[in-house]
């Protein structure tokens, strides 16, 4: 592609970018915070070129990431659910890849019902960035959005789904409470903090 192809592309990465953040905010916390961009090497799977179109970087499944922060208050405390992944090292919370048509938030509520049979109401934005895909020189803006979620029904199950390399998604879903949580959960603190907040 040549350079003004692929600063046309850069525009429309952008935009898109853009709009699915900006409707999250708008519609579940217009005051959430937005960190600043994190510039990422594109996964060991990804094809090391900048794409040739919009439609290619997302069926690279990472056009845009979605996970909720669930919080379980029928028990003593509140408590939060993690996952741990086959394929990655460390707990997250449920989430994963924008489906082209969705809002960030169905895909919140999609990827955590997929990966622990739990259903959810979103409560709100924990918080926003982006990834920025970086393919020397050029770079790709990957909106990525942090629901707060409440339970709504459905009990705690593992799917037996596979990625492509063959290592299962998920190997273990579960409930923590804020002294209980894996010491290398992503966003620990901020999941703690949550957790705190509303045991109030």
């Amino acid at each position: 592609a040549s350079d003004a192809d692929r600063r046309a592309l850069r525009a429309r990465f952008r935009e898109r970018c853009d709009r699915l953040v900006d409707a999250a905010l708008a519609t579940h916390d217009p005051d959430a915070p937005v960190r600043e961009p994190l510039v990422v090497d594109p996964p060991d799977h990804f094809p090391t070129a900048f794409p040739d179109s919009v439609a290619e970087q997302c069926e690279r499944r990472w056009g845009g990431v979605a996970t909720a922060l669930v919080v379980d208050r029928r028990a003593d405390r509140p408590r939060a659910l993690a996952v741990e992944r086959g394929f990655a090292p460390g707990w997250e919370l449920p989430g994963g890849d924008h489906d082209p048509g969705e809002t960030l938030a169905e895909t919140a509520r999609r990827e955590t019902r997929e990966e622990t049979n739990v259903e959810v109401d979103l409560t709100g934005v924990l918080y926003a960035r982006e990834l920025h895909l970086d393919y020397d020189p050029e770079r790709v803006p990957i909106p990525v959005v942090v629901f707060t979620a409440e339970r709504v029904e459905g009990r705690r199950a593992v799917p037996n789904h596979q990625v492509p390399s063959g290592e299962p998604e998920i190997v273990d879903a579960r409930w923590f409470g804020p002294g209980e949580l894996p010491e290398d959960l992503r966003d620990r603190e901020l999941v703690r903090e949550h957790l705190l907040d509303a045991a109030e």
